[in-house]
This record gives C-alpha cells, sequence and structure tokens, in this order.
C-alpha cells in the first residue's frame, strides 16, 4: 500500500528553571561519597578533602550511610516532590522541607523512592508496603545499577522512622556545615536560573539543553512534556539527568565565567575567616602545638593553661577556618591550609606583580 506522510507536529515541552540550596544539598553529598570523580570536581581534590576535615562526626555517620545506599537520590525526589518550595522564598527552604517530611512521615519511603517508570509503579508500590515478591522482583531486574539496587534494598528494609530520621539529620548537617558557609552560592544559581529563564525563551529546547549542559543532546522521551532545568554547582562541570513523572530533570553546571566576581568575593571571605580565626594569642598557640604533634582537647588545653570549653570553642573556630581538623577526638594541624595562608593574600594583592615593578624602578 502506498502511504503519503503530511508529518506529525512538532512536540513543544513546558520549560521550568528552580534553584534552591537543598538540590546543592543532595547533589553535593552525591559528588562527596563518590570518590572516583574527586579529581573531575571543578572544586577539586583539595576541597573535598577540607569538607572532609571540618565534617562532625555525627554528620560523617549520615553521609557514610548516604554514600552507601544513595539515599542522596532519596533527598532529590524528596525536594521535587515537595510541594511548597516553588511558593516559598530560599531562607524558608530548609523549615519548609524539614516541616513537610514531618507531614509525610508515614508515606516517607513511597516519596523517596526512585521514579522507575510508569510499569514499575504498581509493583514499586506493592514492595514499599512489604510484598516480598515485588520487592525481589525489582531488586533481580535493577541489580545492575548499584545506584538503583541498593538504594531499593534500603527503602524496603528500612522503617520511615528511621528513613524521616536519617534524611533530616543529613540534610540539616550538610546545609549548615557545608552549603551555607558558601555565602555567595546564592546569587550565582539565582544570576544562572535568570540566564536560563531569558535563554529559553527565545532558543529551540534543543539549543536551551545543549547551551545550558555545555554540548548536551536532549533526547526525546514518551511521557516527557516539561524540561525541568535546575543549576548547580556542587557537581560542575558534570550535568545529572534525573527522570520524573511528566519530566526531564536537568541539574546543570552554572557557568564559570558568570563567577568570576563571585569566586573573588569568595576568596576575599575566606581570606579574613581564615585570618580572624589566627587573631588570636591563644589559637596560635594552639597551631603551634599541633605543628608539633597531634593532641587530645585535654592535652591542648593543659598546655595552653585554659579550660576545656574554652581550648574547645578555640579549635572550633581553626575548624571552621579549615586550619585544624579531628579525628577520634584527636586534633591535628591542616599543614597545607596554614601554608596557604600567606599565598591566597599575596595572590589576591598581586603582590607578585607589585615586587617585580618595584625592584624594575629601583634598577635591579
Amino acid at each position: 500500500m502506498d502511504m503519503l506522510d503530511f508529518g506529525s507536529p512538532r512536540q513543544t515541552y513546558d520549560i521550568r528553571v528552580e534553584y534552591s540550596l537543598l538540590y546543592e544539598c543532595a547533589l553535593g553529598i552525591g559528588a562527596f561519597t563518590w570518590d572516583e570523580v574527586h579529581d573531575k570536581l571543578d572544586i577539586g581534590q583539595a576541597q573535598v578533602l577540607q569538607i572532609k576535615r571540618q565534617m562532625s562526626e555525627a554528620l560523617r555517620r549520615e553521609v557514610s550511610l548516604a554514600g552507601l545506599h544513595h539515599t542522596w537520590r532519596s533527598v532529590l525526589f524528596l525536594i521535587h516532590r515537595c510541594p511548597y518550595l516553588p511558593s516559598t522564598t530560599q531562607e524558608k527552604h530548609l523549615p519548609v522541607f524539614m516541616d513537610w517530611l514531618k507531614e509525610i512521615k508515614d508515606s516517607i519511603r513511597t516519596e523517596a523512592a526512585p521514579y522507575l517508570g510508569a510499569s514499575y509503579q504498581a509493583p514499586l508500590a506493592a514492595a514499599l508496603a512489604g510484598n516480598a515478591l515485588d520487592m525481589q522482583k525489582l531488586l533481580d531486574e535493577h541489580h545492575e545499577n548499584p545506584v538503583i539496587y541498593q538504594n531499593l534494598q534500603y527503602l524496603f528494609a528500612v522503617s520511615a522512622e528511621q528513613l524521616l530520621d536519617h534524611i533530616k539529620r543529613l540534610v540539616e548537617g550538610w546545609y549548615e556545615e557545608v552549603v551555607s558557609r558558601d555565602r555567595n552560592v546564592v546569587a550565582t544559581l539565582e544570576q544562572s536560573a535568570a540566564q536560563t529563564s531569558a535563554l529559553s525563551q527565545n532558543v529551540s529546547h534543543e539549543k536551551l539543553i545543549h547551551t545550558v549542559t555545555r554540548g548536551g543532546e536532549f533526547v526525546a522521551e514518551p511521557g516527557v512534556t516539561t524540561l525541568w532545568l535546575i543549576p548547580q554547582v556542587s557537581y560542575r562541570p558534570f550535568t545529572i539527568r534525573n527522570h520524573l513523572p511528566g519530566y526531564a530533570v536537568y541539574y546543570y553546571p552554572v557557568d564559570p565565567d558568570a563567577q568570576t566576581g563571585l569566586d573573588k568575593n569568595r576568596l576575599i571571605s575566606n581570606i579574613a575567616a581564615k585570618h580572624k580565626a589566627v587573631g588570636d594569642v591563644l589559637r596560635v598557640r594552639l597551631l603551634e602545638l599541633l605543628a608539633a604533634s597531634s593532641r587530645s582537647l585535654a592535652e591542648l588545653a593543659q598546655a595552653i593553661g585554659a579550660s576545656k570549653p574554652s581550648t574547645h570553642h578555640h579549635l572550633l573556630l581553626l575548624r571552621t577556618a579549615g586550619l585544624v581538623h579531628v579525628d577520634g577526638g584527636v586534633y591535628g594541624l591542616n599543614v597545607d591550609e596554614v601554608l596557604a595562608l600567606g599565598e591566597e593574600l599575596c595572590r589576591l594583592l598581586k603582590l607578585d606583580g607589585v615586587k617585580a615593578a618595584q625592584e624594575t624602578s629601583q634598577g635591579r
């Protein structure tokens, strides 16, 4: 039979652009717990190591669990499914998210479960309700994908109360100890989201995806009606793709060129914080002691003639600045960070160029 094809209408997509520090928490934990990618991240291995050194023991336990069972992906799905965030200001995202988790505490395992496709929705619901046959079937069908397999295995075994406690401690800890220390990240994400929203008004969806992902291609999928674009810093330079019913989600890396001024401000803030940390005689003495050998809190307090609470406060300031770390109650010096103190200030002030100009003017 001869057939004439007059063509099918071109599919168009809705564009949704959002940003949140909560996404930075989930993606940051995902990147942190994937050792093989550390040397490829824009933040570099040194900053990953600094995060590890400064992390509290409580957060370290939750992050370890998140790496083992990939619950950082569960956090992503929970953020996407929280209905209150789009109408909430950035500074309220964390408390609003935490309140919502309490609202869904009985169904949190379902809300935290990955989207496996429409055909898996019924067996996934049955498995989460306790059906052993569906549990095993899903695990067998996804055993070649360790991220999904280990995440499902954990969700099938954990109680709703245990999962809620873990997610709360994980997100609050990472938010307070890692994300909130970068005061410029919100401005960076906001700027990138605004640029992407403006771009989406003037280019095709193929061009949009190609631009924001730096060369990626959009592949049409059945059932997808919306492209959900989320700028991120933590996993830069990578674009992470996710799937939700009706959505293709892209966590795309912010443009590093747009961060030039912000990076300088961050450098200035870091330098100021570090020099403020050493701007006390007792803290300098603590650094001197730790340069000689690692010591416990009791040993350090006795050596500087101060109480344990006072010594702990000084050590906390040094840890926050990245100059000191603690492991199993024993404090040690971050030698590279201390050595970088003067180097960072000289680089900011461009003193090498100033010195060269002075030597030239003096005829040296």
